[in-house]
């Protein structure tokens, strides 16, 4: 047995250790290409915005020039610009410039002054044409001008012409003073309402791109990097100088896959047994003929890590292996000496002696069975102890049963279930009649006024059943006219209620009265409520509705907002109280009428007491009025009588 358990384990050993050689190599190869796909990729895109920036600097001055020149033939306010002045500012573009090489513009016949004649052979600007087709460039340390050549036949005059597009030429190398000098052309079309007049070049000489593509020294000048532009002519390359200006699919005609990646202007990172290579694009601009920037790394260079660390790792597998060989022969020895003493505790566990000595098995299968069976004394003193505390009446007594199969434990849990099920109905029940007995008190209280009544039974209702917002209605107006109007809210903001009313049959609480039944909502739209706090706002998760109904006709309707659900001994409960609340609200409303028209008599009492009394004393008024004139008559009939008196004495 020791012999046949050492084989197996070994080979298993053995298979494994080949298996974590062979996963781990793979994914160093895998992780090694992955990032230097990454790396790659990142420094090809370094390169390419180094060189759109470079060149966009030109590409920027040209257009600059050309919407200037443009602006000449503008219909409103045109800008006097002469020759002269256009000599200036391409000459002015070069000396703040450093890295330009030449400026230009070239012009349609007589497009730009209408002058030509007058201009022929007029000075080193001009040819027998007269057309104003100026070449400014630097000469060791001056700025000479002559005119541009090819300009009727070549692509940098063309293309635009027949275009009106932005283009960017080739690199071509030229013989001055001697030495060669690549330069990049870059023009822009003169346009005044999408009418070519000419255009406004730049010459960028491209030397600085094999100065920065010499000094990048990648993997010690071992990984290349060459700059092509659109039409496949290299214009710089860590490999050669002789390279610069001869064509792509000349000097690598193998490299078809790379042309087509050029020409789309797509990015590709391509990894083989020889080489990765990443072909980055170059967008200048509004230019539609994009540039590339390829790196080249050798793959053995990438790999030369990974395959190092697959040697380390076939030397420590190997001495791991033998290793553990060696100990596991001396540990089989004594992980088997247990089993005897096993064999003795079986037997004894078998007459039903639990109380067997513990074995220092550790935790491989005998250590496992002693486990077991400690499991098992420990799983009965647990049941034993479960059973003691339902019986002294600890219903929250918790118990797990030691499988599916325990009947023992199954049975005691489902007699505590049981006694809790009891206990949680007294408990509902206890809950309900404090309850109605407090509402009750409340509603004695308070049943002098319903305003009063309704807030001090709605504030207290929300809070005895643990709810968020509340709102109480009552049923006003006359006949066909009876509406739904609020009373008393709890938390809740009037101006959801639009003018504090609902018409019968209007919304859940219109509904809820008309039907004469409660409505409970679980579902709760989005845009019913909002519950607001400190916190924020949030959604109820229930909306209880309950009429206010005695006799069988409603009064009112309640509606309360809850973060909970509610039971349905819950929601009897709020039925029972809104019973109450009715029949209260109903009294108070008749003795509030009936103290409104006594206080109506009594205010018609006084007003006719008042206007008694006001009669009263206009009569007195007209009595005095009328004696007072009686006397006025009586002095003046005296009078009259002195006077005739007079008369005839006289």
């Amino acid at each position: 047995m020791r012999s046949k358990l050492g084989l197996v384990i070994g080979l298993c050993t053995f298979i494994t250790s080949c298996i974590l050689i062979i996963y781990t190599t793979t994914s160093a190869r895998n992780q090694a290409i992955k990032a230097a796909h990454e790396s790659g990729t990142a420094i090809a895109r370094d390169y390419a915005g180094q060189v759109k920036a470079e060149i966009e600097k030109g590409l920027t001055s040209a257009r600059t020039l050309a919407q200037t020149f443009a602006s000449i033939k503008a219909e409103q306010n045109p800008l006097p610009l002469t020759r002269d002045g256009a000599h200036a500012i391409l000459r002015e573009v070069l000396i703040q410039n450093s890295s330009f090489y030449g400026a230009n513009t070239s012009w349609e016949p007589n497009a730009f002054d209408g002058k030509d004649a007058e201009h022929a052979d007029f000075d080193a600007a001009h040819d027998g044409s007269g057309r104003f087709i100026p070449y400014w460039f630097k000469d060791g340390g001056q700025i000479l001008v002559e005119t541009t050549q090819g300009y009727d036949k070549d692509a940098y005059y063309m293309i635009p012409k027949k275009t009106g597009a932005e283009v960017i030429i080739d690199p071509v190398t030229y013989t001055v003073n001697g030495s060669k000098i690549s330069l990049i052309t870059i023009v822009a079309p003169v346009l005044h309402n999408k009418k070519f007049y000419g255009l406004a070049g730049i010459d960028i000489a491209s030397d600085w791109m094999q100065s920065m593509v010499k000094s990048s020294n990648l993997y010690d000048g071992k990984a290349h990097i060459t700059i092509i532009s659109h039409n496949g002519t290299i214009a710089a390359s860590t490999q050669s100088d002789t390279l610069i200006g001869k064509k792509l699919e000349k000097i690598f005609p193998d490299e078809k896959g790379q042309l087509a990646a050029l020409t789309k202007g797509e990015e590709e990172s391509i990894f083989t047994d020889a080489y990765l290579k990443v072909n980055t694009p170059v967008y200048i601009g509004n230019s539609t003929t994009p540039w590339q920037v390829s790196l080249q790394i050798p793959s053995e260079l990438i790999l030369a890590e990974a395959n190092s660390q697959m040697w380390k790792m076939i030397y420590i597998s190997a001495l791991l292996l033998i290793t553990s060989l060696v100990i596991l022969f001396a540990v089989v020895q004594k992980l088997l000496r247990p089993l005897d003493t096993m064999v003795r505790i079986t037997q004894r566990v078998s007459e039903g002696d639990l109380t067997a000595e513990k074995v220092n098995a550790g935790k491989d299968e005998i250590g496992q069975m002693s486990h077991a069976f400690e499991t098992l004394m420990a799983g009965l003193r647990k049941t034993t102890e479960f059973a003691n505390q339902i019986g002294q009446g600890n219903l929250q007594a918790e118990f797990t049963a030691l499988s599916d199969k325990d009947v023992l434990g199954h049975a005691l849990l489902s007699m505590r279930d049981n006694l809790k099920a009891v206990a949680e109905e007294d408990k509902k029940r206890s809950w309900t009649t404090e309850g109605i007995a407090k509402f009750g008190d409340i509603l004695r209280t308070n049943n002098d006024n319903y305003e009063t009544l309704a807030n001090s039974v709605l504030t207290e209702l929300v809070k005895y059943l643990k709810a968020n917002q509340g709102s109480m209605f009552i049923i006003s107006g006359e006949g066909s006219e009876k509406y739904l109007e609020l009373v008393a809210t709890y938390a809740w903001n009037r101006r959801r209620y639009r003018d504090a009313r609902f018409e019968i049959g209007e919304g859940l609480i219109g509904q809820a009265v008309l039907e004469k039944d409660y409505v409970y909502l679980t579902d709760v739209p989005a845009n019913y409520i909002n519950i607001t706090s400190g916190l924020g706002d949030a959604n109820p998760r229930s909306i209880l509705i309950m009429p206010l109904k005695v006799n069988d006709e409603v009064v009112g309707a309640l509606e309360l907002a809850f973060f909970h659900t509610l039971e349905q001994y819950q929601i009897d409960f709020v039925e029972k109280v809104c019973e109450n609340i009715a029949l209260t609200l109903s009294t108070v409303q008749v003795n509030e009428t009936t103290i409104h028209l006594l206080e109506e008599a009594r205010q018609i009492t006084e007003e006719k007491r008042a206007t008694e009394e006001e009669l009263l004393q206009n009569q007195e008024e007209l009595q005095a009025t009328q004696e007072e004139m009686n006397r006025t008559i009586q002095e003046l009939r005296r009078e009259n009588m002195l006077l005739q008196q007079g008369k005839q004495n006289f």
